[in-house]
């Protein structure tokens, strides 16, 4: 049913929008699909989805794409992100990354790495460990950010926690990779101008939600991404990279600021 009602959606957005140029900046959370949530995907259609983004055009590391971002015109490409550190997504999405030599950029919630387990509607999910991360950034195809310390939306803390947040969290991803922590993802995608100018001091980048391409005029503290759902199929996924599910992202953003509002974590 879902994805009749994106097909939908598709459709008439395709319609009504054109494809934008510029670099698409994907979210991804587990590759794996042992519990069928919609931020499982399966190995199968991950490795479809790399194999039409190479055929789009180049896939870039985040760092490229933020200096190209900076440029006078747009650049084609895609960027892969992942969140959360979800361990089976190392096992299962990395070897392909490998084998493809395709770069990408994990945003850690570095509690969830010190503790060794998400919290998801589904129960405590593995996660990746300090010596993994260690690790995977000797290969100069990875990159690893912050994505707060607890993963707390920060529009509902104070200065002082938000600080604590991005102190905690910096000081980890450092710790473990030896290298720069230069960039920062929301948790859940929600930010205010409060916590924007706190970020603002401490990374070249910040991303939120909101499918949108990245190009000359983004702000590099508002980057857009494109969350990859299990639902996405082949042909959803490459509507959703030409902007025709904007209907979607739409009804997403406005539900997931609900939630916050009243208290509510949106699902993962």
């Amino acid at each position: 049913m879902k994805r009749v009602l994106k097909r939908g959606a598709a459709l008439v957005g395709g319609n009504l929008r054109s494809p934008l140029p510029g670099i698409r900046v994907l979210i991804y959370h587990r590759v794996g699909n042992k519990r069928g949530m919609e931020i499982d995907l399966s190995i199968g259609a991950f490795a479809e989805q790399l194999q039409e983004l190479k055929r789009r055009g180049p896939l870039l590391s985040l760092a490229a794409a933020r200096e190209a971002a900076l440029g006078d015109r747009p650049v084609q490409g895609s960027v892969l992100t992942f969140d959360d550190g979800f361990r089976e997504t190392f096992e299962c999405a990395v070897p392909l990354l490998q084998s493809l030599g395709i770069p990408a950029h994990f945003y850690l919630p570095t509690s969830n790495v010190e503790h060794g387990w998400i919290a998801t509607s589904a129960g405590r999910a593995p996660a990746v460990t300090p010596a993994e991360i260690s690790s995977l950034s000797r290969d100069p195809l990875f990159s690893f950010g912050s994505h707060g310390h607890t993963h707390r939306v920060l529009t509902r803390l104070s200065e002082v926690e938000v600080q604590d947040e991005l102190d905690r969290s910096r000081a980890l991803v450092e710790d473990w990779t030896g290298a720069p922590a230069e960039d920062f993802a929301y948790p859940k995608g929600l930010w205010d101008r409060a916590s924007e100018c706190l970020v603002k001091r401490m990374f070249k980048s910040a991303a939120i939600g909101g499918s949108h391409p990245l190009g000359p005029q983004t702000n590099l503290w508002r980057i857009p991404r494109y969350p990859i759902q299990a639902s996405d199929d082949l042909g959803l996924f490459r509507a959703k990279l030409d902007g025709a599910l904007f209907l979607e992202e739409a009804a997403r953003s406005a539900r997931d600021r609900l939630r916050s509002l009243v208290g509510r974590t949106p699902e993962r």
